[in-house]
């Protein structure tokens, strides 16, 4: 197939790029501040409560045993950080409303971070309304970019390294390069996982892999270890942001790309229909009777 026959689909200007980015990012920062209006009294409320139950326990279990209060409390410190840290409520940080925000409009939904009062779960439904088809524009704008970046790569590779005038089956090889690239990316972001949060690499193929599909099962969420370097956290916290908009952006171009190529044939004409029906009837009437001649109809002399 020709150059100008793979070059199908709508293609998006940079200042397109920019809009529609600039739109999210201002969209995600307004639900932002709106659940952390919303949420952050009722978390405290969580903790606390949990807290004094969790306390009331422990010193009643504890007390039978140990009479000292300040050896009693280090104790219990200690169960809650060895045993408890992941169920422990957590008080509303800063990036409370930006998890909800960002894991509604992405439909990743890990679920460490979730409304807990009416008004928010009210307003979760409208803002994930109009917040998803954003997304889906913008990673469909960046899918697109990416996708005619790689064609092109792959166009000029052929013209000038394989010196072919006219590059053929472009759609199938963009295919493999875009498949070939989320590879590549996936196993860099797992590996830079690996140093930031400690985790073994299957692990972290795991959860980014199970973030990139958008499946979300909450048991692992990148970003989620709380260290307490303040330099640290914020390291992950836009390595992350990074990560996930590379990943999504990545499946958005395996769509485009696969798309375009099982759209790539021009759809049949009326005369190719006509034809078509033609030269099914032709084949289908390959018996014809031979005409009935004078010399057969009537009989012969000699049989008078």
């Amino acid at each position: 197939m020709s150059e100008s026959r793979e070059q199908t689909g709508p293609t998006y200007d940079t200042k397109t790029i920019i809009f529609r980015f600039l739109t999210v990012l201002v969209y995600i920062t307004f639900g932002s501040g709106i659940f952390h209006v919303l949420e952050k009294d009722e978390a405290s409320k969580e903790v606390a409560k949990f807290e004094e139950h969790y306390n009331e326990t422990m010193t009643s279990i504890l007390s039978r045993y140990v009479a000292n209060t300040t050896e009693i409390r280090i104790i219990m410190a200690e169960i809650r950080r060895a045993f408890l840290q992941d169920v422990f409520p957590k008080e509303w940080d800063n990036l409370g409303g930006f998890n909800i925000s960002t894991h509604a409009i992405t439909t990743i939904g890990f679920g460490n971070t979730v409304p807990r009062t009416a008004p928010g779960r009210l307003f979760l439904i409208v803002y994930a309304t109009i917040g998803i088809p954003l997304m889906a524009m913008m990673l469909t704008t960046f899918g697109d970019k990416m996708k005619h970046m790689i064609k092109s790569q792959i166009i000029y590779f052929e013209k000038k390294i394989l010196k072919r005038s006219q590059p053929k089956n472009i759609q199938r090889k963009s295919i493999i390069a875009v498949f070939v690239a989320t590879v590549i990316s996936l196993s860099v972001i797992s590996a830079i996982s690996v140093k930031i949060q400690s985790w073994d690499f299957s692990l972290a193929l795991y959860v980014w892999f199970v973030t990139l599909t958008t499946i979300g099962f909450g048991d692992y969420v990148p970003g989620g270890s709380d260290s307490s370097d303040p330099v640290h956290f914020a390291f992950e916290a836009v390595f992350v942001v990074i990560a996930i908009i590379v990943s999504l952006t990545l499946v958005a171009c395996i769509l485009h790309v696969l798309s375009d190529w099982v759209n790539k044939s021009t759809p049949p004409t009326k005369n190719d229909l006509k034809r078509s029906l033609n030269h099914l009837t032709s084949s289908l009437s390959t018996h014809r009777e031979e005409p009935v001649t004078i010399s057969k109809a009537l009989p012969r002399p000699d049989s008078m």
